[in-house]
């Protein structure tokens, strides 16, 4: 399945705007349950440790740049992806790609656009449309979604920070990306 920057910028417009109808269909028609979207999500409603420990990293960080640098995101650079922004945000290239990461999902993405992802177009699809959601809000976005049967993982969870260059403008994406049964469990 690959969307035009048309309906990408439908689908993002209307997850901005509260309405989530396309994107559960993606996963409907897959056979998949509904994917958990929040915006700007509570400190408290992240259970997992790398999820919180990023979560709060962002929001005492007053230069969002500046979140590249702190100890604890380096502390879990295993469990992030850094994407830069290509043609204006409407793909994204894997600058990063964390070990735990691809360990879980089986391959190493690093220098992958998003568009081009391997484990499904609904996937590819959701990701290309959350992320422009993220940069168009510029808050944070928690996701939880199940990936194709094929990857050894039951259900994502991810945390979409954006990051704005000197300018103020979006320049990256860092993506913190757990195995949701981890929740709860120690950071390895």
């Amino acid at each position: 399945m690959s969307l035009t920057t048309t309906e990408i910028a439908a689908l993002a417009s209307d997850l901005c705007n509260g309405r989530t109808n396309g994107i559960v269909k993606l996963f409907r028609d897959e056979g998949l349950p509904d994917p958990a979207i929040v915006f700007d999500p509570e400190p408290a409603a992240i259970a997992h440790p790398v999820l919180a420990d990023l979560l709060a990293a962002w929001n005492r960080t007053a230069q969002k740049t500046a979140l590249l640098q702190e100890e604890v995101v380096r502390g879990h650079w295993h469990s992030v992806a850094l994407l830069d922004l290509l043609e204006g945000g409407w793909d994204f290239r894997y600058v990063h790609y964390g070990q735990t990461i691809a360990a879980a999902f089986g391959r190493n993405l690093e220098g992958s656009r998003t568009s081009e992802l391997p484990s499904g177009g609904f996937v590819a699809a959701f990701l290309l449309v959350t992320y422009r959601a993220a940069i168009l809000r510029a808050v944070p976005v928690f996701t939880e979604h199940s990936p194709p049967r094929d990857v050894g993982v039951d259900r994502w969870q991810r945390l979409v920070l954006p990051l704005h260059n000197d300018y103020g403008r979006p320049s990256q994406l860092l993506v913190g990306i757990v195995d949701a049964r981890s929740a709860g469990k120690a950071a390895g």
